[in-house]
C-alpha cells in the first residue's frame, strides 16, 4: 500500500483526497461513497485547478425598488424578481441556493425601505406551501402613491 493523493473528476466534480491503497481501491470507495460513475482518475501531482465560476450580476436595490413600485398594489414575489432580473428562477437548494439567498435577502431589505417610506405594510399570503406572494396594505385614509407638483417643496 502506498499513500497517495488521487483526483477524481466527474460532469459535476472535482475532488482530490489522500488515501492509502490502490488506484482500483479508490475508484471503488469513490463509487460506494459517492454513488456516481467515473473512469478519470489520477495521481494528483500540482493542485486541482477551479475555474472561476461565471459571476451574475445582482440588480441594484433601486432597480428592485422601481420594479415592485411598477407592478399594481406593489404585488411581487421572490420568482416574479427573479424571473425579471435574471431569466430564470433560483431554488432554495442546490447549485443555485446562493443566488436565491441573495436575491431573497435583497428583495426583503427592500420591502422594508418601501415599508418605512411609504408608511404602510406589506400583507404575506402564502401561496402553494412555502410560497410567498407579497402586497401592499394601506389605510383608506393613505394614498398609495403622493405625487409632488413642483411649486410644492
Amino acid at each position: 500500500m502506498v499513500r497517495m493523493t488521487y483526483r477524481i473528476r466527474d460532469d459535476e466534480r472535482d475532488l482530490e483526497f489522500t488515501f492509502d491503497g490502490q488506484e482500483d481501491e479508490v475508484l471503488r470507495l469513490y463509487r460506494k461513497i459517492a454513488g456516481l460513475e467515473t473512469n478519470q482518475i489520477q495521481p494528483a501531482s500540482e493542485p486541482v485547478r477551479t475555474e472561476p465560476k461565471h459571476r451574475i450580476d445582482m440588480p441594484t436595490d433601486q432597480d428592485v425598488e422601481v420594479f415592485i413600485k411598477s407592478r399594481p398594489n406593489f404585488e411581487h414575489d421572490l420568482h416574479i424578481i427573479q424571473n425579471e432580473f435574471f431569466g430564470k428562477i433560483f431554488s432554495s437548494r442546490g447549485s443555485s441556493a446562493s443566488m436565491y439567498h441573495r436575491t431573497n435577502r435583497q428583495v426583503k431589505l427592500v420591502r422594508e425601505k418601501i415599508e418605512k417610506d411609504m408608511g404602510a405594510k406589506f400583507k404575506e399570503q402564502i401561496i402553494d406551501r412555502n410560497f410567498k406572494r407579497y402586497r401592499m396594505e394601506t389605510q383608506a385614509t393613505t394614498p398609495l402613491v403622493q405625487l409632488k407638483f413642483n411649486d410644492e417643496k
